[in-house]
């Protein structure tokens, strides 16, 4: 079984140092390694070549490719494009791996003809306790945002599933929707249908979009085992306002692609997305910070542009 790791990476080579040196690390290391750099400095192809030099003896193909455009959606594609593998990892660049990754991703695959995608467990600092969370987690689930099974909920929210409580997850689980810094896919299911380049840049939930595209034809499952670290890069990420209306936005675009149905479910959709708002409102009530204000503020003229007139009748409205 031929592993190909597709890294997209932009203004991070720090990041994709630490990614590349967990690469080498592999108990079972992947037959390929794509990075497709969006970068417009030449920071990042030279971690590529330390890391091909370092792996001059062991069996394992690295390719560099330059996109001018600044697309993450789109930096998969090529990758996929550019893929030999039967199974397609997709990392992110600010993860770093535990030594055995990729030999329990095999194993999961090989274990299970009937799994078409596998996704790692990312390993928390710090799991998420106390009063705040369980009020924020009752709000989560009240209004259909979470259902904490990694499936999508009828409104067309939902996120993916890891341990985020006191439990520990130990057996693997069947899912919906997939984290981009850790989804894995039998070649086959991304022959056809790709990544939606109707996102465009940073690309909130264009993961969760491909994922649940796939989970309607295969076995999406969550490895327990297949540990890694998610460092949260700071490089790249848009302000809160224009990151909030952004959300916004693609919330409403996975939900017309993939829940809209009738007036009852659009009902469902701005239910939802009202309580995303009112769980602003009540963080910045408590916090009367500047940020949260904004993040607010954003939220309540993003909802009510969409309540007064959707941004188009069908899946492909515009940006704004």
């Amino acid at each position: 079984m031929k592993l190909s790791v597709l890294l997209p990476t932009l203004n991070r080579p720090e990041h994709v140092r630490n990614l590349l040196h967990s690469l080498l690390r592999q108990t079972r290391l992947p037959e390929e390694v794509i990075v497709v750099d969006q970068s417009p400095h030449t920071e990042t192809a030279r971690e590529v070549v330390r890391a091909r030099k370092a792996a001059a003896n062991r069996p394992m193909r690295f390719e560099y490719a330059r996109q001018q455009e600044k697309s993450i959606v789109k930096a998969r594609n090529r990758g996929v494009a550019l893929a030999n593998g039967e199974i397609l990892c997709f990392v992110d660049d600010d993860i770093v791996l535990y030594d055995d990754y990729f030999e329990k991703i095999e194993r999961a695959f090989e274990g299970d003809p009937s799994i078409g995608g596998v996704m790692g467990n990312v390993v928390l600092s710090a799991k998420l306790s106390g009063l705040k969370w369980k009020i924020r987690r009752a709000f989560l689930k009240f209004f259909l945002l979470n259902d904490f099974k990694g499936r999508m909920t009828p409104s067309g929210f939902g996120y993916p599933f890891f341990d985020i409580d006191d439990r520990e997850i130990t057996e693997r689980v069947p899912v919906e929707l997939f984290s981009g810094y850790s989804m894995n896919f039998r070649r086959e299911f991304l022959q056809d249908e790709p990544c939606d380049e109707w996102f465009t840049g940073y690309s909130f939930r264009e993961d969760v979009d491909l994922s649940y595209r796939i989970s309607r034809k295969t076995n999406l499952w969550l490895i327990p085992d297949a540990r890694f670290w998610h460092r949260n890069a700071p490089a790249n990420r848009l302000d809160v306002e224009a990151l909030t209306k952004m959300q916004v936005r693609n919330y409403y675009y996975v939900f017309r692609k993939h829940k809209h149905k009738n007036f009852f479910s659009t009902l469902l959709f701005f239910y939802s997305l009202g309580g995303l708002v009112l769980m602003d409102f009540l963080e910045w009530l408590a916090q009367r910070n500047h940020e949260k204000f904004l993040k607010l503020k954003a939220g309540v003229g993003a909802a009510l542009a969409l309540a007064r007139e959707p941004y188009a009748k069908n899946k492909n409205f515009a940006h704004y």
